[in-house]
């Protein structure tokens, strides 16, 4: 085996020893025959059929075949990168799906009269692991939600201090979960990741929760 997968599986957790040694051998063999089918990279009968086996094993799950690997790649998270994008579809009852936003359109037969229409898609807040050379390792966390509804955001702001309503009632409510599950989630390495996002999440957000989750934060 090379040396990297010998240090990426150093830690694997099988219950029994021999299902380890096992698990070596199988990976050692896929890793040296990338992009051959199994029968292809184990050549006879009975080999193959033992892959199978340790396939099948009920005391073999996936945690015990990704647990080191889950522990080496947290140790190589150097970057967390939040931010929010959205998917849009066109389907006959988007109302089945929801709204992400308002957008403009030219009315050829009403050009004096602004004209907007609900743009039908979901909403997704993900956060990125990377590492220091900007490698994405995966997310760590991601909500999804849709609007159905639009509550006139910018009339309401005239009215109400956007400050004093309970973030649990907005939608940057997704913003602090990401931050806690990935904080979480990364428990060993959170104090050294750092987490980049708008400054407006960062600042309003983002530093009150962290400091409760972290002290050093």
């Amino acid at each position: 085996m090379t040396n990297w997968l010998d240090k990426e599986l150093l830690n694997c957790n099988f219950k029994d020893e021999r299902l380890k040694k096992r698990f070596l051998s199988i990976i050692s063999s896929l890793h040296a025959n990338y992009g051959k089918t199994i029968p292809q990279i184990f050549q006879d009968w009975s080999t193959t059929k033992s892959m199978y086996r340790f396939l099948s094993n009920e005391r073999v799950d996936e945690h015990e075949i990704l647990s080191s690997h889950f522990e080496k790649t947290q140790e190589r998270i150097t970057n967390t990168v939040h931010d929010t994008t959205e998917f849009s579809y066109k389907r006959k009852h988007p109302e089945l799906i929801g709204y992400t936003r308002k957008s403009p359109y030219l009315n050829k037969s009403r050009k004096d009269i602004p004209q907007e229409y609900k743009v039908c898609g979901v909403l997704m807040h993900a956060s990125l692991a990377v590492t220091s050379e900007g490698l994405p390792l995966g997310l760590t966390s991601t909500r999804f939600w849709s609007r159905k509804v639009f509550k006139g955001t910018e009339q309401l702001k005239r009215h109400i201090n956007p400050t004093r309503i309970p973030i649990e009632e907005k939608e940057s409510i997704r913003w602090l979960n990401n931050l806690e599950f990935t904080m979480n989630s990364t428990s060993e390495n959170s104090s050294k990741i750092i987490h980049i996002g708008v400054v407006k999440t960062i600042f309003m957000n983002f530093f009150p929760v962290a400091m409760l989750l972290i002290p050093i934060f």
